[in-house]
């Protein structure tokens, strides 16, 4: 009978920089390896130090492209290496983070074409260390790698991971999105204290969302949380999968902190920041109430997980029975969620509550796409040129938001300040002053019946700030445009434009 040759050849570690990798979740593997050898091996460590205490420290150096981690776990002898060297080779226990035997290699190889492991096991008197080039690996065809050893401390144990040559250098704003992913995902190792982890000399610390402290009857506050514990049936394999975790209210809402984290085994799976789990049977619409303020953790350890641990294997059905299953359990708190409302009627609006609508109108106009929209409707004369008609000043009384709005147009800036001001409930709802083409002075009246019922709530109040300031957009660029002879919907074009590219 004739047989297939079914090893992969070594020019295949070359393809793993194509995998679909980010790099928060290519540096979680290695993570996972170091938090898992120390889980495995926790006794001894505690035995040998006094206390078992894991350091987990990731250097990355830009000018020299090298990304290293090295940690102060259990670490590997000659066997436990060899093994995690071999593609497709499992630990004995899966139970752990460490599961398919492919983590160390794929993310390694995805960062850089060179990388080296230097090893030492507690009570050990040997310590090891194997590179591993991609190009001369394949280059050889050699189905073999040389181990270099040394004398070693009994009493020294960890793993140092060092990429060299890195074809995924770390940039700009991945360097903050790895910090708060990292800590994010490792929330429940990093609040247990028994696990540190630093990102070039920096301790990561996570901090929780607040949430609603709710007054009962007898004036005693209870804070908004429900215990969750419950078992899923996969439609698909007729297995029983355990669920456990939380609900809870969110005291400011939210649309970065707001939805479900989900955990696998301590280890964030999905939910990184601003990516919470939503489903809308669960959260309600987007930017509603209840979307913004419904916030938790659901513990999921026996759940299917693809092999690069960013999600879940539940297209069989399985994650809309999870949805089915704790909808009932989470009613009670969206409905909470939905009715409830910070600011009681009468109890006054500050500038400080129109901060957040002008930072999300900020955040929303800087997307390249507005300058783009902005070109097709025309551009206006250069900014700076002062008005001929005379402006009042702002009046004394009025209190400016502590933000100001800046809109990058084709030719420059547009600045608007917003202000909000008492004017009793029969003056305009609205004034905009034009100090010059490209800055603007907004007041709103938040006397004004239509803006105090908009400013009964937080979302309300935010919405109508960044109305005002859409509005007052509109007007100036459809005045710079054509003086004041302006076409009927020119307003309405611009005021959608804006709009459009406020952050939701």
């Amino acid at each position: 009978m004739a047989t297939v040759d079914i090893q992969p050849p070594n020019d295949i570690f070359a393809t793993f920089g194509r995998l679909n990798y980010k790099p928060w979740y290519a540096l979680a593997e290695f993570v996972d390896n170091a938090t898992q050898n120390f889980f495995t091996h926790t006794d001894r460590i505690a035995d040998a130090d006094g206390e078992a205490l894991l350091d987990i420290d990731i250097d990355y150096d830009g000018q020299a492209k090298v990304l290293t981690i090295s940690d102060n776990a259990h670490g590997m002898d000659l066997q436990e290496l060899t093994r995690a060297m071999k593609i497709s080779a499992p630990p004995p226990d899966k139970s752990g983070r460490s599961e398919f035997g492919m983590g160390m290699k794929t993310a390694a190889c995805w960062f850089g074409s060179r990388w080296s492991v230097d090893t030492t096991q507690l009570g050990s008197d040997r310590a090891y260390t194997i590179v591993f080039d991609v190009e001369e690996l394949a280059a050889s065809g050699s189905p073999s790698l040389e181990v270099s050893e040394r004398p070693a401390d009994r009493m020294e144990h960890g793993t140092t991971l060092r990429i060299e040559e890195l074809r995924k250098p770390i940039v700009g704003r991945q360097i903050e999105k790895i910090r708060k992913t990292l800590t994010s995902m490792y929330r429940q190792d990093i609040k247990s204290e028994r696990v540190q982890l630093t990102w070039k000399g920096q301790v990561l610390d996570y901090e929780p969302p607040a949430l609603w402290l709710h007054e009962r009857p007898d004036g005693s506050l209870h804070e908004m949380r429900q215990e969750i514990e419950l078992v899923v049936t996969d439609p698909a394999t007729g297995l029983e999968h355990a669920v456990h975790g939380w609900v809870g209210v969110l005291k400011t809402m939210s649309s970065s902190e707001n939805g479900f984290a989900l955990f696998r085994r301590n280890r964030l799976i999905i939910g990184l920041p601003g990516e919470g789990w939503r489903p809308s049977e669960l959260m309600g619409s987007t930017g509603s109430h209840s979307w913004k303020r419904l916030v938790g953790e659901l513990h999921m350890n026996d759940f299917p997980v693809n092999f690069t641990k960013d999600g879940f294997a539940w297209e069989g059905g399985l994650e809309e029975a999870l949805i089915e299953a704790l909808t009932p359990l989470v009613s009670a708190y969206k409905s909470f969620a939905s009715d409830l409302r910070t600011r009681p009627k009468g109890g006054g609006v500050t500038a400080q509550d129109f901060v957040r609508a002008v930072d999300e109108v900020q955040e929303g106009v800087r997307m390249p796409s507005l300058g783009r929209d902005l070109v097709t409707l025309g551009t206006p004369p250069p900014p700076g040129q002062p008005r001929m008609l005379p402006e009042p000043a702002v009046d004394e009384r009025a209190e400016a938001v502590p933000s100001v709005l800046e809109v990058p147009l084709p030719t420059g800036a547009l600045r608007a300040t917003l202000y909000v001001k008492d004017e009793g409930p029969a003056a305009s709802w609205l004034s905009v002053q034009s100090v010059a083409n490209d800055d603007l002075d907004v007041i709103i009246n938040t006397a004004h019946p239509f803006v105090a019922a908009c400013c009964e709530d937080e979302r309300g109040t935010i919405l109508i700030g960044k109305f005002v300031l859409a509005l007052a957009l509109a007007e100036q660029q459809a005045r710079v445009m054509h003086g004041y002879t302006i076409p009927a919907d020119e307003i309405r074009t611009y005021l959608n434009t804006f709009l459009v590219h406020s952050k939701p």
